[in-house]
């Protein structure tokens, strides 16, 4: 009887199938579980970089309120890295943006004007991307970079502080009507508007009226030239509306004149299609 047959098929015996290397000490092999692992934490790492680098360069968006009664400049700080940031401030319907350039520190100031003609709410402030933003009032810190010298941009009045279209007089009515109108230049502020005995501030009030009553319009005057702007802030100037134009206007308490800046807004537009009036009562 023959022994059975040891010879692997490969043609080498048994006994001299090469074996793997010894493991040097001090290492260990790296399994395709530990790679995985390693491309895993490799893989989060990279997120969240990238993670944090969007949230870095995201917009941060601030609201500041400052003492009713404070007039005078107002101003914000910015700081950062030597990165360029997008500023954009907006105070009621004025808007103004520039580009904060890092890494030194910079004052941006403009002044808030008095409560009948000046800013009123929060100023919102928008930084891209994100930084440290400081506010203040008072004196504005030496060597800060005035940015209310020249005129804002302003965005359209809001729908619902609207007033209705104006009614031109016409051949069929002479009678031309239109809604009181209270919106300054930074936005809406209802304090009444007088009608006067003559078209000055200083004649005797027949009555006050409020934003959006519509009034009956018969002719208009040149008298004491009004304006809806503070004459005292550059930035506001292409939100003023400003006339000499005053309008004899029908009330319940007597016919009185109303201020076309705080009426039709029409001076330059026709005039409500109104003739001028024959003669200015003195009241």
């Amino acid at each position: 009887m023959t022994s059975a047959d040891t010879t692997p098929h490969d043609g080498h015996a048994a006994d001299d199938v090469p074996t793997a290397p010894p493991t040097p000490p001090g290492t260990a092999r790296r399994t395709p579980w530990v790679r995985a692992g390693i491309a895993v934490v490799i893989v989060l790492g990279v997120a969240a970089m990238a993670a944090m680098a969007l949230r870095e360069a995201q917009p941060v968006r601030l609201s500041e309120r400052f003492p009713a009664d404070y007039v005078g400049p107002v101003w914000l700080t910015l700081e950062g890295d030597d990165r360029s940031y997008e500023v954009r401030v907006e105070w009621g319907r004025l808007s103004r943006s520039f580009t904060h350039t890092g890494p030194e520190e910079r004052t941006y100031f403009f002044d808030r004007g008095t409560a009948i003609y000046g800013r009123s709410g929060p100023l919102q402030v928008e930084v891209t991307p994100g930084t440290d933003v400081e506010f203040g009032f008072g004196p504005a810190p030496a060597g800060g970079i005035d940015v209310g010298g020249e005129p804002w941009d302003v965005a359209p009045i809001p729908t619902e502080d609207r007033v209705g279209p104006n009614r031109p007089a016409s051949a069929d009515d002479p009678v031309a009507s239109a809604e009181v109108d209270e919106t300054i230049t930074y936005g809406l502020l209802v304090e009444g508007v007088g009608v006067r005995a003559a078209p000055d501030l200083e004649a005797e009030t027949v009555t006050m009226v409020r934003h959006g009553d519509r009034l009956d319009a018969r002719c208009w005057v040149e008298g004491q030239q009004m304006t809806n702007s503070n004459l005292q802030d550059p930035s506001d100037d292409a939100a003023a509306y400003t006339s000499r134009v005053w309008f004899l206007v029908d009330t319940p308490e007597g016919e009185g004149f109303i201020a076309d800046a705080w009426f039709s807004r029409s001076a330059d537009d026709g005039r409500l299609g109104l003739e001028e009036c024959d003669g200015t009562p003195t009241g």
